[in-house]
């Protein structure tokens, strides 16, 4: 499914819109996301996740707190096989295959990780997955500017998370272990404007 133009969104949310859909890793979605049934996307925004792995194999479900982009996601991308939801009642009366949760976790306090991958895990059903990918804390000067980024998009009402926070490679691991999955893959890339982990968590079958 090509990704849409989101015309009817303010100049700044189209621009926001292009920068992450450049910066999505496409070749990890086409190496980890299910082939088929039913997915999660756990903070879908505006739904460039779901538009990138859409096709009638998959039935995607894209949940995330904003409704204003959930709408415009709505508008963009809903169909038989795709759509989204603000409601949590909503995502928890169904279990998936896959949930996806992409840069997600860093604005969610820490204090509440181990209740949602509880969540996850009950979700899913077993043998399935789920796809985590964060920013490391590393602190070099990649890691700065992404922090920075962040910030300035929280401060201009672009980010509706409670927090900005990431964690060193080894916090995500013990975070899934802890909650029962099993890590399956694990990815690590750098680059000049961001360094990032990547885990394919499996629950066991």
């Amino acid at each position: 499914m090509p990704v849409p133009r989101y015309a009817d969104q303010p100049a700044l949310a189209r621009l926001q819109i292009r920068l992450r859909s450049r910066c999505l890793p496409y070749d990890l979605l086409d190496r980890h996301a299910a082939a088929e049934g039913d997915l999660l996307d756990y903070g879908c925004g505006y739904g460039l996740v779901t538009a990138h792995l859409a096709n009638d194999k998959r039935r995607i479900l894209g949940y995330d707190i904003d409704p204003d982009r959930v709408a415009a996601a709505e508008r963009a991308l809903g169909s038989d096989g795709v759509s989204f939801t603000t409601s949590l009642d909503e995502v928890a009366a169904r279990t998936y295959d896959q949930i996806l949760m992409l840069d997600v976790l860093y604005l969610i306090p820490d204090e509440l990780h181990d209740a949602l991958f509880q969540q996850f895990f009950t979700w899913l059903r077993p043998g399935g997955s789920l796809l985590l990918k964060e920013t490391l804390h590393t602190g070099s000067l990649a890691y700065r500017l992404v922090v920075a980024e962040e910030l300035l998009l929280r401060a201009l009402g672009r980010t509706k998370g409670q927090v900005v926070r990431f964690h060193q490679e080894g916090y995500y691991r013990a975070l899934a272990e802890r909650e029962g999955f099993e890590i399956e893959t694990a990815t690590r890339r750098a680059s000049l404007t961001n360094e990032w982990g990547a885990w394919l968590c499996r629950r066991p079958g």
